[in-house]
């Protein structure tokens, strides 16, 4: 029997608080106060440099470039005016772990007893702890945003078998508001909201509710505005809009069909790894493929085979990496509670499984990609920084106040000694370019045209600027590092 709604009380606002807290303080190597700065290359150091700075008056894509939506820079900006350093973005962390958990609580709560619910919510954490790499990626911001949509679908689905199809237009405006995030954050997060939004409108159509679904329609255009248009308005008002469309949608274009070639040079270990990691999508799947035998629960069923097809397509040819399969967990979550209803209205003994055979069901891969990340913390804290000492002795020629700029580096380097980037294109500039050929002559131009007094680079690495290097600079100092020796040149005087 499904139990009874209740309200959010003091106690379960609390326990979901101290699992954020304790969530993003033991995974999120890159802002936690548990973790120091390391040389490993890091997306979110990327977008707290880009933050950092947007404070300072350097805007995105025109001054710092990277190849992700507005929406992960304005909250690394957020969190460094709040503290001036990463920890400001930690707590912005909480905030959004806090939702997504107490969203997924309520969500198990609507068809198991509150001590299961929690538990299941708990375990769920550990499954995606492996997924979370570093922290403050941008599938962490919009999981809040997708559980909210999935909770609101599933009460809506469960009203449609009972007869009922009038949708909310407050799940509607949720929804864009959701669509919204991940336009600017990352377009690919936007799967399951798709077809979200896709099922409700077929089914709205299908039962000629007409006015429903035009309200819903423009509820859900209002949501996705609200996100949109701040940003539209702030790139156009400074006249580079074109800028923030080329890095939030174009170049990740670029990006995804260079990727299909990146897949085919993956190792097959690499590619086993994925494809456990996946597991919450493929969990969907096969739960849905039960789902969909039961008459009142044939289109929610559908709902997950499909949906868990088309990311699992599309996130497997892509680049595969960890925490693109955040955005999977409303699908674990869905497909428990589906399968929990479905099995408790069988009336085959096989199928008569409780509530604790499908925590152990669900246990299992959780708890092994948890394994896996324990063992990968373990390596972050006993890990030395693999170039720190000659990083710390190449720099000591650079000046608080210099023209800086590295080749092709961790971008930890910026944010360990300070420093900030006075060239657009500031990290991993050969692998940029090799994805965009636009991108490729306007990283060459900007090392051509600029006037940076210091260029940092691992010999080896500078092939397509060297001609540049020859012409208007002189080797300063050389330092033999772990991974290779370490040049610093330096401007030409004039």
């Amino acid at each position: 029997m499904m139990t009874k709604n209740k309200y959010f009380n003091r106690k379960e606002s609390i326990i979901c608080l101290f699992m954020a807290i304790l969530f993003v303080f033991t995974n999120s190597i890159s802002t936690s106060p548990l973790y120091r700065l390391t040389d490993r290359l890091n997306d979110s150091y990327i977008f707290q440099i880009i933050g950092k700075y947007w404070n300072g008056n350097q805007i995105p894509y025109v001054n710092l470039f990277d190849h992700k939506g507005p929406l992960i820079f304005f909250i690394n900006a957020i969190g460094y005016k709040i503290t001036g350093n990463r920890y400001g973005v930690f707590l912005i962390q909480i905030a959004f772990m806090y939702i997504t958990i107490v969203f997924t609580f309520r969500m198990f709560r609507d068809v198991f007893q509150n001590h299961i619910a929690f538990i299941l919510t708990v375990i769920s954490l550990v499954g995606i702890s492996p997924l979370y790499q570093d922290g403050n990626l941008t599938e962490e911001y919009i999981l809040p945003f997708l559980m909210m949509s999935f909770y609101f679908f599933e009460k809506w689905t469960t009203q449609l078998s009972e007869g009922y199809s009038r949708h909310k237009t407050i799940a509607a405006f949720t929804y864009g508001l959701t669509f919204g995030v991940a336009v600017m954050t990352r377009i690919t997060n936007a799967i399951g909201i798709c077809f979200i939004v896709l099922f409700v409108m077929i089914i709205l159509i299908k039962n000629q509710e007409w006015k429903n679904l035009f309200q819903n329609m423009g509820s859900f255009i209002a949501g996705c505005l609200l996100i949109l248009l701040p940003f539209i308005i702030y790139f156009q008002m400074h006249g580079i809009l074109q800028e923030m469309w080329f890095g939030t949608i174009g170049f990740n274009i670029e990006y995804l069909i260079n990727s299909t070639n990146f897949v085919k040079h993956t190792s097959l270990l690499r590619r086993i790894y994925s494809f456990l990691l996946a597991y919450s999508s493929y969990f969907m799947a096969f739960a849905g493929i039960y789902v969909v035998t039961k008459k009142k629960s044939r289109f929610i069923g559908i709902f997950m085979i499909t949906t868990s097809a088309v990311t699992t397509f599309m996130l497997a040819t892509g680049r595969n990496y960890e925490h693109y399969y955040m955005i999977c967990l409303p699908y674990l979550v869905l497909s428990i509670i589906e399968l929990k209803k479905a099995l408790h209205l069988n009336t085959k003994f096989i199928w008569k499984l409780n509530a604790r055979k499908i925590i152990m069901i669900c246990l299992v891969p959780c708890l092994l990609t948890g394994m896996i990340y324990l063992i990968r913390l373990y390596r972050v804290f006993s890990m030395p920084e693999s170039d720190s000492d000659a990083i710390y002795e190449v720099m000591l020629p650079v000046q608080e106040n210099d023209s800086f700029v590295a080749w092709d580096f961790s971008p930890y380097l910026y944010l360990k000694y300070d420093i900030e980037p006075c060239y657009k294109y500031f990290i991993l500039q050969p692998s940029q370019g090799n994805m965009s050929k636009k991108l490729e002559s306007d990283i060459y131009k900007t090392f051509e045209n600029g006037n940076a007094k210091w260029i940092l680079v691992k010999d080896g690495t500078q092939d397509k600027i060297q001609d540049i290097l020859d012409e208007r600079y002189d080797i300063i100092k050389r330092v033999q590092g772990n991974n290779g020796e370490l040049l610093l040149y330096s401007l030409h005087s004039r």
